[in-house]
């Protein structure tokens, strides 16, 4: 990632988001809908107040559970690592 360019972060913030559900964050975040799929968009550039308040709705949510062996066998992405709470709700890209 390149300094500056969020647009790994904005990703899978996106995709954190989706699986734990939008609805759910936004109410969390005080953002409407519409301004957290904007603001979640590819291509956007979110403010940094944005960014944080997603991430701490998203770490909310986030449940640590032990690794199965299948995770220990390959490195996990981000996204799995963010969503291993959530079984199978783990979004595709």
């Amino acid at each position: 990632m390149k300094e500056g360019d969020t647009s790994d972060v904005v990703a899978t913030l996106r995709h954190a988001a989706k699986a734990i559900g939008m609805t759910k964050i936004a109410e969390e975040t005080g953002l409407s809908r519409p301004s957290l799929y904007k603001a979640l968009s590819e291509g956007s550039k979110p403010q940094f107040s944005t960014l944080m308040k997603v991430v701490k709705a998203v770490v909310g949510e986030i449940q640590i559970a032990p690794a199965s062996i299948d995770i220990l066998k390959k490195t996990p992405t981000i996204v799995e690592v963010l969503c291993a709470g959530e079984g199978t709700r783990t979004p595709t890209p």
